[in-house]
């Protein structure tokens, strides 16, 4: 329940409702970044192949949104190597 509570929490935060309402793809570059860090945090623990096959399709939808999650990108590469 708490995941729940944080992630409407995160949804009617007044700058993510301001820039989703205005057509910025900020939100969503944020969304699939906490979803890759999900991941990562997910495979640090259990170290599925799952839960990186999670974190890369996660961080390429995050590049396909905004390039700038190109500094991310080889920080997980850096953590997973």
């Amino acid at each position: 329940i708490p995941r729940r509570a944080l992630l409407v929490l995160f949804a009617v935060q007044p700058m993510i409702v301001l820039y989703a309402g205005s057509g910025q793809s900020e939100p969503m570059l944020l969304l699939f970044l906490v979803l890759t860090a999900s991941a990562l945090i997910s495979w640090t623990q259990d170290r599925q192949p799952g839960d990186l096959v999670a974190a890369g399709a996660s961080l390429g939808l995050a590049y396909m949104t905004r390039y700038e999650s190109g500094a991310p990108a080889v920080g997980v590469a850096v953590l997973v190597a």
